[in-house]
């Protein structure tokens, strides 16, 4: 039903409230550029045919891409990403081969720690809401599937722990599902790769 996710938030805001800018562990910083490449940590993950893996160990989209009522702000507006659910502290990973672009603590607008990743092609993948970056991971890092970047937390604007997965393609805002069933990954539920909409990229 339409309104399942409209209760959950409800509950939500009301058991936990509005979280904003948790504090988060130590991170490494933005200031250098790098060119080191973090091994994978992929001994829990499964890789799909063309070689990418998902963003956690476990997938499900907790909030689809669209308009929705914001559980703190109280009014609608476009959900530009994803939300994968998922405890707090649990690995992040980059889904595919890229380059680490951004790495930025603090607020940032709602979006609280996150990273960004190009993985070419004009597509690049934030990662927000972390608690914290995984340690030796540098803004200029050529990652791969499976390097361990960060781990999910409730930095920003956030009601609770999770990971929002943002896709931008050549600069816009897009809806990340078509793109992770591009590349072979699945993604379960109503909104995942079952729906029909989904069936080509």
């Amino acid at each position: 039903p339409k309104n399942n996710f409209a209760t959950w938030e409800k509950r939500m805001r009301g058991v936990l409230g509005a979280i904003v800018n948790r504090p988060a562990g130590k991170a490494s910083g933005a200031a250098m550029v790098y060119e080191e490449c973090p091994k994978s940590d992929s001994s829990q993950l499964s890789f799909s045919k063309s070689g990418w893996t998902k963003p956690l160990s476990y997938l499900r989209i907790g909030s689809p891409f669209g308009p929705r009522f914001h559980p703190i702000l109280h009014y609608t507006r476009l959900h530009n990403g994803i939300d994968l659910s998922s405890p707090s502290g649990a690995k992040i990973y980059a889904m595919g081969p890229g380059k680490i672009i951004t790495m930025d603590k603090g607020y940032n607008g709602g979006a609280g720690n996150y990273i960004a990743i190009d993985h070419g092609d004009g597509y690049v993948v934030k990662y927000l809401h972390q608690s914290r970056f995984a340690e030796g991971v540098h803004v200029g890092d050529r990652v791969r599937a499976g390097t361990h970047v960060g781990y999910v937390g409730s930095t920003g604007l956030s009601t609770a722990p999770h990971l929002h997965l943002q896709l931008n393609k050549k600069g816009s805002g897009v809806d990340p599902v078509p793109y992770l069933c591009a590349h072979g990954l699945k993604v379960p539920g109503p909104k995942g790769c079952g729906a029909p909409k989904y069936n080509k990229y």
